[in-house]
């Protein structure tokens, strides 16, 4: 019974404890350099990421470069 109460306990300060960490979206973003779509794309996805930013956001980018 105190065994139970003594797990039921750790895990509800565990979940706590991992609730208070500030979660930041990552952008994994793939492009190439003879990809059309990219080319239209890209500029897009910069103005938004630039306009978050202002807004107080913050984000991690992973950036690859593919080749096709």
């Amino acid at each position: 019974m105190i065994r139970n109460l003594l797990t039921a306990l750790a895990i509800v300060s565990s979940s706590i404890a991992f609730s208070q960490v500030q979660k930041v979206p990552m952008i994994e973003h793939f492009t190439q350099a003879s990809c059309m779509v990219c080319t239209s794309q890209n500029p897009i996805l910069k103005n938004t990421l630039d306009a978050y930013v202002a807004n107080g956001g913050d984000y991690v980018k992973v950036a690859h470069q593919v080749s096709w």
